[in-house]
């Protein structure tokens, strides 16, 4: 009997997740402004990161799951094209890959009969990596000042390398828990 998990949870509200528009963080992947398909004349530029989690297989002894950081180009825009701006919103992107490790790390930190016996504990556990998300991001855009203050930048993305390597062992997108 196959059991199914109905969730596809978003970092982005009402986003819509279309394949040709998606680049899946990889650590060898930089964005470029032409990621940006959405061009404005103000001097703004905004990253459309999510994450995605994603049922691959779900029945009563099993789930497994991929979890990932995305970059939607059809949803981020662009009016500046400086290169310190550009290196702050790649760091928004790191952000979210960040983000998605912890949430595997959560996921796999959680009894897994938790999962087993209520499918809903799925979004809770999202739900609370997804505040501390949004937190962060709001943070780094803050303490950064949106890329002007060079020195907080520089400190911002040693903190966000060095977290990345902590969770390191969460950087595969697939999860299974087996019964």
């Amino acid at each position: 009997m196959i059991v199914l998990i109905s969730f596809f949870f978003l970092f982005q509200n009402n986003a819509v997740f279309s394949q040709g528009n998606i680049i899946k963080w990889d650590k060898d992947i930089l964005l470029s402004w032409n990621d940006f398909k959405e061009k404005k004349g103000a001097k703004v530029a905004y990253s459309a990161i999510a994450i995605k989690l994603k049922p691959l297989v779900s029945t009563t002894k099993r789930i497994k799951l991929s979890i990932y950081a995305y970059f939607d180009m059809s949803k981020s825009i662009t009016g500046i094209y400086d290169d310190d701006v550009l290196n702050h919103e790649q760091f928004h992107f790191l952000i979210g890959e960040l983000f998605a490790r912890k949430l595997k790390k959560k996921i796999l930190s959680v009894p897994k009969n938790i999962f087993f016996n209520d499918r809903t504990q799925f979004e809770v556990v999202y739900k609370e990596n997804y505040e501390a998300y949004l937190s962060y991001q709001k943070k780094y855009d803050e303490e950064t000042f949106y890329s002007v203050d060079k020195k907080a930048q520089i400190n911002w993305e040693i903190k966000i390398i060095k977290e990345l390597k902590e969770y390191h062992k969460y950087s595969n997108l697939i999860i299974d828990l087996i019964k």
